[in-house]
C-alpha cells in the first residue's frame, strides 16, 4: 500500500514538474464578442443617456479629450452632434515565468467610433490588430488548434477584455453624467 501510494506521489509530482517546466500556469480566455456579420471581435452596443444628441456629442468629445493622451492623432472623423470615429492603441504585456518581470509585447491598435442621437449612444470598437508585417487580427489568438498558437495568446486576450470593458464603462459614465452648471454668484 506505501508503495502505491508513494508511486502515486511521484507521478503527481514528475507531471506537476512538468507542468511548470513549460512556463507559465495556463490562463483561461475569455469569451470573445465575434460580430455575426464580420466573424471578428468587436465591442458594441446602445445605451441611454439623457439629452439631445448635441449635447451627447460635446459629451463624447470630452471624453476622447480625457481618456486619450494625443485626441488629436486619435480622432480621424467628426461630424458634429451626430459621429464621432477615431483610430486608437495600447500595449499588451507578458511576464516572465522566471523573472516575474512585464515585457512590452508590442500594440494593440482598434477603431473605436461614437453615434449619437436623442437620448442615446451607440459605440463600435472594431478592427483590433496587432501590427505586424502583415495586417493580422486577434482573432488568431482565439484558435488554439492554430499552429501558431502561443499559450500567451490567452493572456493578451484577457488584457484585450478588460481594456475594452474598461474603456467601455469609463466611455459610458462620461456621456451619462450630467453635467454641472457652475453659477455665476461670486
Amino acid at each position: 500500500m506505501k508503495k502505491i501510494i508513494l508511486t502515486s506521489l511521484l507521478i503527481s509530482i514528475s507531471v506537476f514538474s512538468f507542468a511548470q517546466k513549460k512556463g507559465e500556469a495556463k490562463i483561461q480566455a475569455p469569451k470573445m464578442p465575434v460580430d455575426k456579420e464580420t466573424n471578428l471581435i468587436s465591442y458594441n452596443g446602445i445605451f441611454e443617456a439623457k439629452g439631445v444628441a448635441d449635447s451627447l456629442y460635446k459629451k463624447g468629445l470630452k471624453w476622447f479629450n480625457t481618456n486619450y493622451k494625443n485626441p488629436t492623432d486619435v480622432i480621424k472623423e467628426k461630424q458634429e452632434g451626430v459621429k464621432i470615429a477615431g483610430k486608437a492603441r495600447f500595449t499588451i504585456y507578458s511576464t516572465d515565468a522566471k523573472t516575474g518581470t512585464q515585457m512590452n509585447d508590442g500594440v494593440l491598435n482598434y477603431d473605436i467610433t461614437l453615434n449619437f442621437k436623442d437620448g442615446k449612444c451607440k459605440y463600435e470598437i472594431t478592427n483590433i490588430y496587432q501590427k505586424n508585417p502583415s495586417h493580422l487580427g486577434i482573432e488568431k489568438w482565439v484558435e488554439d488548434n492554430n499552429k501558431a498558437y502561443n499559450a500567451v495568446f490567452s493572456s493578451y486576450l484577457v488584457q484585450t477584455d478588460d481594456y475594452f470593458k474598461d474603456l467601455v464603462v469609463k466611455m459610458k459614465k462620461a456621456v451619462t453624467t450630467a453635467e454641472i452648471k457652475k453659477s455665476d454668484n461670486w
